[in-house]
């Protein structure tokens, strides 16, 4: 689903946190995905890119960090099969 700029700043920038994982990506840098909920809304996830005082946040709805999540899972086992491979 795609979000209006408006809506994916205030998914971003409001709701509660239910759930955070961080994860340092590289040096100084952290990748932080967070489950959120607005009232009466459904839960979402924000991931969150923190770098050098720049952020950059990317809301997605269940389908869409399903499809993310997916594709995250498929390059490891490829990364993994090409270190097994090597």
């Amino acid at each position: 689903m795609a979000f209006g700029v408006f809506q994916s700043l205030k998914m971003a920038m409001s709701g509660k946190v239910i759930h955070q994982i961080d994860v340092p990506i590289m040096s100084g840098a952290t990748a932080s995905l967070r489950i959120k909920k607005q009232k009466g809304d459904k839960p979402y996830v924000v991931m969150a890119c923190l770098a050098s005082g720049n952020y950059q946040y990317y809301p997605m709805d269940l389908e869409t960090f399903r499809l993310f999540s997916s594709a995250v899972l498929e390059t490891r086992d490829k990364l993994e099969a090409a270190f097994i491979s090597d």
